[in-house]
């Protein structure tokens, strides 16, 4: 488990992890299966996204976390772009662009 998995578990995050897996797992299944089979694949996606959204809004607000999560922090690495990695970038994003603008 990593620093930060053992951060969130150490300071009582179990049951909205809990209820995310579970939920996310019964509410696809059962969109898949019995409530919209004919339904796309994103198209589900998205609706489970917004059903576990929600239900983890109301966990949030009938059981709010004591004190907030401090994640650990390391000054170790350096986290500062390069300028190839930025102009990289940059070229993926105009190369998808002009894909799009192609065969949309």
């Amino acid at each position: 488990m990593g620093n930060a998995s053992k951060a969130l578990a150490s300071q009582g995050c179990g049951i909205p992890w809990v209820c995310d897996i579970l939920l996310k797992v019964v509410l696809y299944g059962a969109l898949k299966w019995f409530i919209a089979p004919e339904m796309p694949f994103l198209n589900r996606m998205a609706v489970c996204f917004g059903v576990v959204m929600a239900a983890l809004a109301l966990v949030t607000l009938i059981k709010p976390m004591a004190k907030p999560v401090v994640l650990p922090t390391t000054d170790l690495i350096a986290l500062e772009s390069s300028k190839a990695a930025k102009i990289w970038g940059i070229v993926v994003v105009v190369c998808t662009l002009a894909l799009y603008a192609i065969f949309w």
